[in-house]
C-alpha cells in the first residue's frame, strides 16, 4: 500500500508502473496494482479508497494490465482466459 500525496491519479499510476517494471526486471512476475485517488483530503474514507483500489486491482487482472486506476475506463477485451471450471450439481440438498 502506497500513499502518494499531492499526485494526480495519472501521475501516481505512472510512478507505480515504473515500480512494477523494475520488479518485473528483477524477476517478480504477475505483480498487479490497483489505484484509488481522492481529489481532496478526507473526501473519502480509508475503507472506501481501499475498496476502490481492490476493485481496480481486480479489473487490472481481468484486463491483463499491471496497473489500473479505479476511475479508468477500459475499452478492450479481457485478457485471454487460461481455463474455465464449471461445477454444477442438481442435488437440492447440496449447498
Amino acid at each position: 500500500m502506497l500513499f502518494m500525496r499531492e499526485l494526480s491519479g495519472a501521475v501516481a499510476a505512472s510512478r507505480v508502473a515504473e515500480i512494477m517494471s523494475a520488479l518485473s526486471d528483477r524477476g517478480v512476475e504477475n505483480a498487479v496494482a490497483g489505484i484509488s485517488q481522492s481529489d481532496k483530503a478526507g473526501a473519502k474514507t480509508f475503507e472506501a479508497m481501499l475498496a476502490e483500489a481492490d476493485e481496480a486491482l481486480v479489473r487490472a487482472r481481468h484486463f491483463g494490465r499491471q496497473v489500473m486506476r479505479f476511475d479508468e475506463i477500459v475499452d478492450q477485451r479481457p485478457a485471454t482466459c487460461r481455463g474455465l471450471i464449471l461445477i454444477a450439481d442438481d442435488d437440492p440438498d447440496v449447498v
